[in-house]
Parts: structure tokens; C-alpha cells; sequence
């Protein structure tokens, strides 16, 4: 019988390319998912049955993983901006409009609509030309207030310049000033 000879881990590296993988994929770490962990102890019995291929396999997965933690990355910037909408005073029966437009891309996360006195409709809000409400019939401003409860919403993502406009209805007796603003995210 030929004598068989025992491959520790540096050998198996060398024949796979001479690749140096790191501190803790040499000598096992606690993740439990990394190079170390399955060939740790240099003493080649641990390769559970591999062929060259899958030990091979298994090593570019685990340079796969630690590029992927290093630079390369990107994660996405969202950061809350506020939109002004200005400010409006709505004669008794007549309707008014809010506009702003963003500089920057922009979502619409929150709206806040601020009256001088209740009454006041939103019949519509929208974003350059799409409606961002279901229905027809309006629904009151202070649902939209800065002290409302589940007044989130998840708008369209607006390009630069494209305006936001909301439509308010004033149908009391008298004129209402109505300011307004939209928090939201812009992705830079």
C-alpha cells in the first residue's frame, strides 16, 4: 500500500493559489460561516469527504465574503429634508393651492398642513400631475396636522424642479390662512 500524506491547510492554500485569506479564516473565528471554521486545525482530517473543486470552491466564497465587507460597498444616503409649501389665505367658498418644488430628488414621507382656524378641506395632493389621495371627496387639514396620528404616507419620488401641490377648500364663512410642508426623503 502507498503511504498517504497528510495536507494541511497552508498546503491546501498553496495548491489553490498561494492565496493568504486572513487572521481568523487561518485559525477559525466565532461566526461559524468562514473559511477557518471548516479547515482550522491544520491537520487536513476535517475536510468532511471534499473534493479539490469544493475545498477550492469554498475558499473563493470565503474571499468573496471579506471583499464584500471591506470597500466597495455602497450604502444608500436617505436623508430627511423638509419642502416648504409657503403659506395661503383661502377666502370663504373659494379653494386654494400650496406649491413647492424640491431641488433634489425627492419622496414624500409626511405632509403638514397648519390652519388658523379648522374647517379647511384637502380635496387633492399631488405630485407633478399624479394624485397622491383615493378619493374624491377631500378629507378635513387636521388629519394632516403636526399633531395627528398616522398622517405618513409613501409618495412618489419626485425629480428636481417637479412640483408638489395641494388643493384646500375652504367652505366656512371666512377667510383661513393654511401653511404647509413636506418631510421626506431625498436620496443623494
Amino acid at each position: 500500500m502507498g503511504s498517504a500524506k497528510l495536507v494541511g491547510y497552508r498546503d491546501l492554500l498553496g495548491a489553490l493559489g498561494g492565496a493568504r485569506i486572513g487572521y481568523d479564516e487561518e485559525i477559525g473565528d466565532d461566526y461559524g460561516e468562514d473559511l477557518g471554521d471548516d479547515l482550522g486545525d491544520d491537520l487536513g482530517d476535517d475536510l468532511g469527504g471534499m473534493t479539490d473543486q469544493e475545498v477550492g470552491a469554498r475558499i473563493r466564497r470565503a474571499r468573496g465574503r471579506m471583499r464584500s465587507r471591506g470597500r466597495g460597498v455602497r450604502i444608500p444616503a436617505n436623508r430627511i429634508y423638509d419642502l416648504g409649501l409657503g403659506s395661503i389665505t383661502i377666502a370663504a367658498g373659494l379653494t386654494g393651492i400650496l406649491t413647492g418644488a424640491p431641488a433634489i430628488r425627492f419622496r414624500v414621507d409626511r405632509l403638514f398642513l397648519v390652519p388658523t382656524l379648522p374647517g379647511l378641506i384637502m380635496l387633492d395632493l399631488k405630485v407633478g400631475i399624479v394624485s397622491q389621495t383615493v378619493g374624491g371627496a377631500g378629507s378635513p387639514v387636521e388629519s394632516f396636522g403636526p399633531t395627528a396620528i398616522g398622517a405618513r404616507m409613501s409618495g412618489q419620488t419626485l425629480d428636481p424642479a417637479v412640483p408638489v401641490t395641494a388643493l384646500i377648500l375652504n367652505p366656512t364663512a371666512g377667510s383661513i390662512t393654511i401653511s404647509g410642508n413636506i418631510i421626506g426623503k431625498a436620496d443623494q
